[in-house]
């Protein structure tokens, strides 16, 4: 071959590159979009906040990722186009004021065609593997962009017009780079099969650490943006580091350096203030490490590693899809079902087996392997610029301080007990924040205390209410983790608040974590209150409360009386007064609820159960109760007006 026909070639192989980067890109930005909405839809609808059995959603979600493996069956390249068209038809579906089932069928949906049109892709000879390890990392690089965009909050539960025309670009991108690719001549160095099953795992690393930027918010619990931006950053190197030669020193350090970071992120704990189990400062740093060398992880698996029939790649694309589900779930049912080792282990080990992944050799590049990178680099320069002009564009939402604490009234002292339905979710499935804001700020009350905070946790939709919570009431918080640094508790309030003691409560069998914090606030007027506020777990049958948690909430709120300060217990106890799991507490304060029982507060469409309680020191009355009629959470709220005696 001439050099004049080599160099045109070359430059229409980098042409070629452009579409299959910018589909897999897109199709990964969806991906990462609709993934959280579908677990969220599971869990909260599906599974009607725990009342289906776990074993009963593991099978309907199975369904949607065993049905890609018909894929392997179809030979049509339009196959592509087809899954596409329908994934974006589904998204702009969901993005649309829906009824919670049609929410749950149509987040499958586009989460079932999505999978096929990767299995479809895997099949083809249209995808350079250095197109594909780029496109998907650049739209995990895009994807995290628009969150930190945002303020954080996903693109379904944005505000309309933002939401919709973020929907209806995707879906006009992804559907003509498909299109384009399906035009475009086969290229000789697709993308192996190894690449394409590793995918799978990398999203779990994605969704769990790298790629998680409200994990860097509450680490950097200021509020500042500086965490997110470098998570924004890091995801925009690591799209560049897919495009590196290939050695074999520059796999084995990016393998071993990717498991230290990773570690180091998922483990990082520190106690500040008082609290434990937080996410120190310090944890953003090994986060954006690990997101930057992913990227070095997925370029080295990019590389042709000899020949693969079409079969062989679409099944191996489906086995990491399995994976990715197995994973998730499991990760999930962690915190439902007590498993026989530590829940952090399962991330570690999808992180080992991508290290794994990267360590085995490329065959030698073929041309196309060596002509893509410009073009890529090109690909990637533009979505390093749009990426910081779009986040220089928006307002610095989570930057806000918080606001100073009020001078005190003393006694009378309002209080509002609620559980937010992991951290904001209504009874038909939506994320809604202001809706819970609405329904705190109508009772006007000085101390809040809000169970079942999620802050950024995956597989519960991925959002973080309570700043935006706390602004909105302009109040300062506390935020205590129960079962990770992602789910727990907070107490807010208007007044000056300062944590006694925090501690994680004997799980007894419980295999969700739990815990209870104690603070004290001064309520003006030389008065204070104590607060001990918890939220209860219970034991595998989803209805017994081990008495070892309420006794040492009882112990903590002795420990704040013999101070001389009055003190309420209050959370989602999870139980009914005078029961046995909470006699400790019957034994040593009173029920504040007394006079005005049944108080029934789940679920919230049909109250029947009395499970957020509230408990006092003698020294201490209500005068009013109000008990809030809202479908905003699957829990009511309880008011309640506390007098000094």
């Amino acid at each position: 071959m001439s050099t004049t026909e080599t160099t045109l070639s070359a430059r229409s192989t980098q042409h070629a590159v452009a579409p299959q980067a910018i589909a897999v890109g897109a199709a990964i930005v969806l991906l990462l979009d609709v993934i959280p909405v579908w677990l969220l839809s599971i869990t909260t609808i599906y599974g009607q906040a725990g009342d289906t059995s776990v074993v009963q959603m593991l099978v309907f979600a199975l369904v949607w990722f065993v049905l890609p493996g018909l894929a392997v069956l179809v030979r049509s390249r339009w196959l592509l186009l087809v899954a596409i068209g329908l994934a974006g038809l589904g998204r702009l579906l969901l993005q649309a004021d829906v009824s919670p089932d049609v929410q749950v069928y149509a987040s499958s949906v586009t989460v079932l065609m999505l999978l096929c049109w990767f299995v479809a892709a895997a099949r083809t000879s249209e995808f350079d593997g250095r197109a594909v390890a780029f496109g998907f990392y650049a739209g995990v690089a895009a994807s995290v962009t628009i969150r930190v965009a945002l303020g954080g909050v996903p693109p379904m539960w944005t505000t309309p017009v933002v939401g919709w025309a973020i929907t209806v670009a995707l879906m006009a991108i992804a559907c003509a780079s498909t299109r384009l690719v399906l035009r475009q001549p086969s290229v000789t160095s697709y993308a192996p099969g190894r690449l394409w099953f590793a995918l799978w795992p990398a999203l779990v690393v994605v969704l769990l650490v790298t790629g998680a930027p409200l994990r860097a918010t509450v680490a950097v619990e200021s509020g500042h943006r500086a965490g997110q931006l470098l998570i924004v950053a890091a995801c925009i190197g690591g799209a560049a580091l897919t495009l590196l030669p290939q050695q074999t020193w520059v796999r084995s350090v990016a393998a071993a350096t990717f498991l230290v970071l990773f570690g180091v992120a998922l483990m990082a704990r520190a106690t500040v203030d008082g609290v434990h189990g937080v996410l120190p400062s310090w944890a953003v740093l090994p986060q954006a490490g690990a997101a930057a060398t992913l990227g070095l992880l997925m370029g080295n698996m990019a590389a042709p590693s000899g020949p693969a029939t079409a079969r062989r790649r679409q099944l191996t694309a489906w086995g990491g899809q399995l994976v990715f589900f197995v994973v998730i779930f499991v990760f999930f049912a962690s915190e439902a079902v007590a498993l026989p080792f530590p829940a952090a282990a399962i991330p570690i080990a999808v992180a080992a087996l991508l290290a794994v992944l990267s360590l085995r050799p490329g065959s030698a590049s073929s041309p196309v392997s060596r002509t893509s990178s410009p073009r890529a680099r090109t690909i990637g320069s533009w979505v390093a610029v749009a990426a910081v002009g779009v986040l220089i564009c928006t307002p610095a939402t989570t930057a806000a301080s918080p606001p100073s604490p009020s001078a005190g009234h003393g006694f009378p002292v309002r209080l509002l007990s609620y559980n937010v339905h992991v951290g904001g979710v209504s009874l038909d499935g939506r994320y809604d924040p202001d809706r819970i804001a609405d329904v705190i700020d109508r009772e006007k009350p000085d101390v809040v205390w809000l169970s079942e905070m999620d802050r950024g946790w995956a597989v519960d939709g991925d959002h973080d209410a309570l700043p935006s919570i706390a602004r909105r009431l302009g109040m300062r918080y506390v935020y205590a983790p129960a079962a990770g640094p992602d789910w727990g508790d907070a107490v807010l309030s208007r007044f000056p608040i300062r944590v006694n003691e925090q501690r994680v409560l004997p799980a007894a069998g419980a295999p969700t974590g739990a815990q209870a914090l104690s603070v004290t606030i001064d309520v003006g007027k030389g008065q204070r209150l104590g607060v001990v506020g918890t939220h209860l777990q219970t034991l595998d049958d989803n209805v017994t409360v081990p008495p070892e948690q309420s006794q040492a909430v009882a112990d903590m709120a002795t420990r704040v009386m013999r101070t001389g300060t009055p003190v309420v217990v209050t959370g989602d106890l999870n139980d009914k007064p005078g029961s046995v799991a909470l006699r400790p507490l019957d034994r040593s304060l009173v029920d504040g609820l007394h006079a005005w029982r049944p108080v029934a507060t789940f679920p919230a469409d049909q109250p029947t159960d009395e499970l957020d309680q509230i408990y006092l020191s003698p020294d201490l009355a209500v005068s009013n109760l109000f008990v809030g009629r809202t479908t905003a959470s699957d829990h009511l709220p309880v008011t309640i007006t506390l007098e000094h005696r």
